[in-house]
């Protein structure tokens, strides 16, 4: 194991990252999925569930999954708008979240260019539900949308050009504040 460990590592050491980029798997150095990361807050995440907030009092942020009544995880779906029709589509990459927190990723300096996720909310747990997805990089907002439970999922394409922070809010916007399922579907960062 160990002398398969340094041959990767002299191996990667001697190629370039262009090189790295042209072989076959090499699109996962110009897309990097952030659904697993942990977020700068994940230090106060270690405590139970219930001691979180009330209302919602599942709502902390839980990559993978999304917990209904903070017990029973289940997978990540939004409705989408594909050909002119609203379809459900289940994720595997992403994050749910609570309300008036934010989640905030480090991102290293002049890597990415891009970032580009849906953001909605759960189809049944979520369908009474109206929550405002933020996007913001070093505090300043890229960009915000207003999603109903019962609306198709929101795209947002951010440019990270400089940015060394990128940041994911979620604000109650009227609607049932106990359907606030929301849910930042395959979040990914992208290279040029």
């Amino acid at each position: 194991m160990v002398a398969d460990a340094l041959y990767t590592v002299l191996y990667l050491g001697t190629r370039s990252t262009r090189e790295l980029e042209e072989l076959p798997d090499g699109v996962a150095l110009k897309r990097r999925p952030i659904g697993g990361f942990f977020p700068l807050e994940a230090a106060s995440l270690y405590f139970p569930q219930t001691q979180f907030f009330s209302s919602p009092h599942w709502g902390h942020a839980r990559s993978g999954v999304v917990l209904a009544e903070g017990k029973r995880a289940l997978p990540l779906k939004l409705q989408v708008e594909e050909g002119g029709d609203h379809t459900e589509k289940v994720f595997s990459n992403g994050i749910s979240a609570g309300m008036g927190r934010t989640l905030t990723f480090l991102l290293p300096t002049g890597v990415y260019t891009r970032f580009r996720v849906l953001a909605g909310l759960h189809p049944e747990l979520g369908a009474l539900g109206k929550v405002e997805f933020t996007v913001s990089g070093d505090g300043k907002v890229l960009g915000s949308a207003v999603v109903g439970g019962s609306e198709p999922a929101h795209i947002f394409e951010c440019e990270l050009s400089g940015i060394s922070q990128l940041q994911l809010t979620l604000s109650p916007k009227g609607g049932e504040a106990k359907s606030n399922y929301a849910i930042w579907a395959d979040p990914v960062l992208l290279k040029q």
